[in-house]
């Protein structure tokens, strides 16, 4: 596992977690893309219609013209900019769809690709040889930084010249490999037609997606291979790469779910809620607040507490169990019995009081 906390969470734990988020992406993009705030508007929609995960069938669609009629960037939530990458489709049918990724999109695209990899049996110590294409198209690039994260080093090929790739995979011995089935089976064909035995390669596993393939294909290659051919999803409009992955099971793909990256460290709200609610002395009713302090993302962590507790003495239990288990470290404070709010619906449980230009994300 990449991380035990939020791989082992309960169902309920989990539906709770994806409700906050879906919330929370509601509420910003309603409050800073006009395009979506008139959809919700024409459907008499906000934040609070989305009450449990079946609410979704409430929300709008977001169809492919949309993003070709608002090319460049009309739907980024966030100024051109602010963006530390941008990658577009071919626009071989039209405009290409264009998406921007800041710091924190880009963190967390390595790490749910990090994650699909742990899923598969990688291991840090593994060599991965990358035949995705880079460029503007998210394969490559997406890959190669999740392997990173992960602590493999990569072989950057890309795509294309196949007796290269035949040679360095006979030299380097990597243990992965990663691309298209297509471009696998090309690749297999072309080594037999050289005398060579697929098999007899180093390669034990095979990490394959961009298009569609099948069962059928699937087997082939682990045939000709001698490999394990693991499935990988992604759409650039929402990440890349490592939207979902099959794990050693092969039993249907992961979905991967989101978290926060404060200072380098991967928080993860349930992991805070856990820490906290095993503190004696505060109520289940908590805020994360999500703030800005000398250009430093920091967290401000909103507590109530049960009457008779002092605020003093569950400070410094407080922060020092955040910064011993969760890495983090936080502004506690303390409200009295009943002093934060509550909901009739789902609890909102990250408040992001970051301005516009300091926000992180796309």
């Amino acid at each position: 596992m990449y991380n035990k906390i939020l791989e082992t969470m309960t169902a309920e734990v989990r539906t709770s977690l994806q409700l906050e988020r879906l919330r929370e992406t509601v509420r910003y993009v309603t409050a800073h893309v006009p395009f979506y705030r008139t959809k919700f508007a024409d459907r008499g929609l906000d934040v609070d219609s989305l009450e449990t995960l079946t609410d979704l069938q409430k929300l709008p669609f977001t169809w492919k013209r949309d993003l070709r009629e608002h090319y460049p960037f009309g739907l980024f939530a966030v100024p051109p900019q602010a963006a530390a990458r941008i990658h577009a489709s071919s626009g071989t049918s039209g405009k290409p769809t264009v998406v921007g990724y800041t710091e924190e999109d880009l963190a967390d695209w390595s790490t749910a690709v990090a994650r699909g990899l742990i899923a598969i049996g990688a291991d840090k110590t593994d060599l991965l040889h990358n035949a995705y294409g880079y460029g503007l198209f998210t394969g490559g690039l997406g890959l190669h930084a999740g392997a990173e994260q992960l602590g493999m080093a990569v072989v950057p090929v890309s795509g294309g010249n196949t007796d290269r790739q035949i040679t360095l995979i006979e030299d380097f011995q990597p243990r992965g490999i990663c691309g298209t089935p297509s471009y696998m089976l090309h690749l297999s064909e072309r080594m037999e037609e050289k005398g060579l035995n697929p098999k007899t390669s180093s390669l034990q596993y095979g990490i394959f997606g961009a298009e569609p393939w099948s069962e059928e294909l699937r087997q082939t290659l682990e045939n000709k291979w001698g490999i394990r051919a693991f499935d990988i999803y992604g759409l650039s409009e929402i990440m890349g790469p490592g939207v979902a992955m099959e794990c050693q099971e092969q039993d249907g793909l992961h979905l991967m779910d989101d978290m926060m990256i404060i200072r380098g460290v991967n928080v993860f709200p349930s992991e805070i809620e856990r820490v906290l609610l095993q503190q004696p002395g505060v109520t289940p009713h908590y805020q994360i607040h999500r703030i800005q302090r000398a250009g430093l993302e920091a967290l401000e962590l909103h507590i109530e507490l049960e009457v008779g507790t002092a605020a003093e003495d569950i400070k410094r239990v407080i922060c020092h169990a955040m910064k011993t288990e969760c890495l983090i470290s936080v502004d506690l404070v303390c409200h009295p019995p009943y002093g934060l709010p509550r909901s009739e619906g789902k609890a909102v449980r990250i408040i992001d009081r970051r301005t516009v230009s300091e926000k992180k994300f796309v």
